[in-house]
């Protein structure tokens, strides 16, 4: 089942894609393909040496909605609205899981501290000013590298300006595409200074749900990716915000080898995280 939720941030009706993908469809082409192609938007390659490495002394933030309070010390969370909708709050769980994991070998990016900004209300909406102000938070802790699993139709003055800041820092911004093809790549995806995230099925053919147009900066294999939480339960998902959140967490992995040095350009990041192979890696 898709997870996609619509909310109203000011007086518009906008949509969140919190892209957790129960079953999400899959095809053998695409617009951005030939059929039998794979994808020609540079995917994601996860470099030998980052594999089982630690990220420790390397921060990630994360715009999501609130993942609890069962976390352990490494996991700081700020709460930008007094409540959570429950799926949101899944949606959440499983992004910390996917990056911090139970163990050393099923956390993507083990060892490192992430700062969670908690966005979404128990309606299930997230307002651009939370949002924004989650970002300049980030800004203020220093994070090496920003994931954000959220979008909307509609681009946002505020969060605009946030995410300018975000760059003028040298921290990266990976978001979320969306999962409502064929509406167009969603906002803050769709910002200039955004590095925008597709997600690739099994074949390195976009998903049949990710938004695409007008543009994508990196695409990630993210069809049922495992991730394990404190109470050592297995959880599966796909979609885009699994992509950019793993990307965020390669990233991290990159500068803590320092293939990547903190507060590299927009363009030095994507060098250096996109494979100019046909046949990429798997994404452990």
């Amino acid at each position: 089942m898709h997870y996609m939720t619509t909310f109203q941030p000011g007086n518009s009706t906008l949509t969140w894609s919190a892209g957790g993908l129960a079953g999400a469809s899959m095809s053998s082409s695409d617009s951005l393909l030939q059929t039998g192609e794979k994808s020609q938007v540079p995917a994601l390659r996860w470099r030998r040496h980052w594999r089982g490495a630690q990220c420790q002394n390397r921060t990630i933030g994360l715009i999501d909605g609130d993942p609890g309070t069962d976390l352990d010390g490494e996991v700081c969370v700020r709460r930008f609205t007094n409540a959570c909708d429950a799926q949101a709050c899944e949606h959440a769980r499983y992004s910390v899981a996917l990056l911090r994991g139970h163990t050393r070998s099923s956390g993507r990016a083990h060892g490192a501290r992430l700062k969670v900004a908690a966005v979404v209300g128990d309606d299930g909406t997230a307002r651009p000013a939370a949002v924004a102000a989650a970002i300049t938070w980030l800004i203020d802790c220093n994070v090496e590298a920003i994931a954000i699993p959220l979008g909307q139709a509609a681009r946002c003055p505020a969060v605009s300006d946030a995410m300018t800041q975000a760059a003028k820092a040298g921290m990266p911004v990976f978001c979320a595409a969306g999962n409502s093809y064929p509406q167009e790549v969603l906002f803050p995806a769709a910002h200039a200074d955004a590095i925008a995230v597709g997600a690739l099925r099994p074949g390195y053919g976009l998903m049949d749900s990710c938004c695409r147009l007008p543009r994508l900066d990196l695409v990630v294999p993210s069809w049922r990716v495992p991730a394990t939480d404190a109470s050592g339960q297995c959880l599966r998902r796909s979609g885009s915000s699994v992509a950019c959140v793993i990307a965020a967490a390669a990233a991290a992995h990159a500068i803590a080898a320092g293939d990547l040095a903190p507060r590299a350009s927009r363009a030095t990041v994507l060098r250096t995280l996109a494979s100019s192979r046909r046949n990429h890696p798997p994404v452990p």
